[in-house]
């Protein structure tokens, strides 16, 4: 697995992936995609996988699929430090509190510092939480994010939905079409 640059596992359980990241070892590896559905939801108590910090360091590109619990995202952002992209798609829509709290995490300060690019597809969360996010990422001198996508997804203002095109400031919104829908 030395020269092994892409890995995408698709339709596997928690578990599966647990036990896959614990015992890879591949120096090169750049891309994971993580395309499940079948976590186990809000269930905090998922244990984090144990990849090798060989591994680690070098991923760049994060593809989510699924709905995670923010425990278990946590954690597994912390073993990616280097992550300059983050695709994270949802299978289900109205999950307001979820994906507002997915973006609140990735607001925290020193969280994934490389990060240039988020994608975000079929989700609901709040304008103010997303603008906030926004801002944490471009006040940083010599920030190195410049980029969201959005797909099929849903900003709101309280429970009003705000429809597109809408504004948020230091940042270039694009459109984004999930490569595995």
């Amino acid at each position: 697995m030395d020269k092994l640059e892409l890995v995408s596992l698709t339709s596997e359980s928690h578990i599966s992936v647990n036990n896959f990241l614990n015992t890879i070892s591949a120096p090169h590896l750049s891309e994971l995609w993580l395309v499940a559905f079948t976590w186990a939801g809000q269930n905090a108590s998922l244990e984090v996988p144990k990849v090798s910090v060989n591994t680690a360091s070098h991923i760049r590109s994060l593809v989510l699929g699924g709905e995670i619990s923010a425990g278990y995202l946590a954690g597994l952002l912390s073993l990616f430090l280097n992550l300059e992209v983050l695709q994270f798609a949802s299978p289900w829509e109205r999950r307001t509190f979820s994906h507002t709290q997915m973006i609140e995490l990735l607001t925290e300060p020193g969280r994934l510092p490389s990060l240039q690019k988020l994608s975000l597809h079929n989700m609901y969360f709040q304008h103010t939480a997303l603008q906030r996010f926004i801002d944490a990422r471009t006040e940083l001198p010599m920030t190195p994010f410049h980029v969201l996508e959005l797909s099929q997804c849903s900003v709101l203002s309280g429970r009003v939905r705000i429809e597109r095109p809408f504004q948020l400031r230091g940042i270039r919104l694009e459109t984004w079409v999930p490569p595995f829908w």
